[in-house]
Parts: C-alpha cells; sequence; structure tokens
C-alpha cells in the first residue's frame, strides 16, 4: 500500500515537472494578436443621455500574450473616439489615465481568454482641454455619431483597434427637450466638474447637489433622463 502510494505520488510529480516545463517554453504570441470589440445594445439614445457599451477582450490565438487585462475604461487603457457622421474621429478620455502606471505587470493571457466589462459612457473630456471644452459631452447634440475604441499595451505604443459603432442621437421632443435645454444649461459651481458628465449617474456628494436633482426630477417625471437619477439614488441608498 506504502510502494503503491510512493508511486502514485512520483508519477503526479513527474507529470506536474512535464506540463510545467511545457508552458515554461510555449512561445509567446504578439499583443496585436489579441481581438478587442465593442458591442452595445442599442442603436439609437437622445443626446446627453448614457449609452450601454461592453468591452470585451478575447485571445483567438493559438499562443499565450503578454498584456494588461484591465478593459475598464477608468484604467487608462482603453481609448475612446468619436466622430460625427462624415467628420474625423476625436479621441476622448477621461483623467484616469494616469491609472496605467499604477497598475502592476501584464498578465498571461491564455488561448482561450475572453474578459468583458459593460459600463455607461456618456462624458469624457476631449484630449486638448481648454475652458470651452471641459464637461463636454460624447453625443451633446442630435446626429449620427460613430464611436469606436483603442486597447492601449500599458507604456509603449502598441494598441489594437476595436470595430466601430453607429449611434444616432435623436431630436428630443416633449418633456425631454425640456430635461435636454436644462442639463445643456446647467450652471457651474465653485469646483468646475459638480454637475458636468456626473449629474445624471452619479450619486451626489452634497447636499446642493441633491437638491439640483430633485429639482429636475420634479420638473421632468416623465422624461427619459430622469431614470438614470434614481438609479443614482438607488446605488446611494443601497450602498
Amino acid at each position: 500500500m506504502r510502494k503503491n502510494r510512493l508511486a502514485w505520488q512520483r508519477a503526479t510529480c513527474i507529470l506536474a515537472c512535464l506540463l510545467w516545463s511545457g508552458a515554461a517554453g510555449q512561445e509567446v504570441g504578439d499583443f496585436e494578436e489579441l481581438t478587442f470589440e465593442i458591442a452595445t445594445g442599442v442603436r439609437e439614445i437622445l443626446p446627453i443621455e448614457p449609452l450601454p457599451i461592453t468591452f470585451t477582450l478575447s485571445n483567438n490565438s493559438e499562443r499565450p500574450i503578454k498584456a494588461h487585462s484591465a478593459i475598464r475604461p477608468g484604467y487608462g487603457f482603453v481609448r475612446l473616439y468619436i466622430a460625427s457622421e462624415n467628420g474625423p474621429f476625436e479621441r476622448f478620455y477621461s483623467s484616469d489615465d494616469a491609472c496605467i502606471s499604477l497598475i502592476g505587470k501584464e498578465d498571461v493571457l491564455k488561448p482561450g481568454f475572453r474578459d468583458s466589462v459593460s459600463t455607461y459612457v456618456f462624458y469624457a473630456q476631449p484630449r486638448n482641454l481648454d475652458k470651452e471644452n471641459v464637461g463636454k459631452y460624447l453625443m451633446e447634440s442630435p446626429g449620427t455619431y460613430r464611436l469606436k475604441a483603442e486597447f492601449a499595451n500599458g507604456r509603449d505604443e502598441r494598441t489594437i483597434e476595436s470595430n466601430t459603432l453607429t449611434i444616432r442621437a435623436a431630436e428630443p421632443t416633449g418633456q425631454n427637450a425640456a430635461a435636454y435645454r436644462f442639463l445643456k444649461n446647467l450652471q457651474r459651481s465653485e469646483r468646475e466638474d459638480v454637475y458636468y458628465g456626473s449629474f445624471l449617474l452619479h450619486p451626489p456628494d452634497r447636499a446642493k447637489e441633491l437638491a439640483k436633482q430633485e429639482e429636475f426630477v420634479r420638473r421632468f417625471p416623465r422624461s427619459r433622463y430622469t431614470r438614470y437619477i434614481h438609479y443614482a439614488w438607488g446605488q446611494r441608498y443601497r450602498s
């Protein structure tokens, strides 16, 4: 019995060593062999309305690939680009791009790796910041837009580009139109970023912000925009 157990342990150890040596010696693929995709379940929104997007990173090759797997936009590896129907693409990004330098070494993404992150996209700062552009929304006016993204490989210049989505921002009517004008005319307070980009989806941090959201809900109870404030309140009180 003891001999059989020792033999089984020895065989298991040998098999583990063989598997490890094979994996260690496997050829590593190129970053550009990864696949980066974006998808959404909607094709039409209102201007400034949050757009649900799913970002997916996959390794469809037959080799492991070294890369960061942080595909949430706030980490800075994802770069968003937007263009009008016939205009050039302009890069949009959040101030969290600096997070790239804080994330550790790359992961080894094995063949068959696939990871997705779903989030709302509705606000980002243009690359060339100035006083006129702070607080600019992705789809601020009615029209047809094209949206794509890049996934960057950390500190070097390599990127992989996603597919392109076409989204229509419809002309708001009725109560939606009045709510849209309210959002467009929000005034800056002492902090420049109080309302811009955080008004619809972020729980308020201060009484003044909450009061403004409550005013919006009272004035536009049937607006499509209002449901996002209810969602933000639910997130606040749930936590």
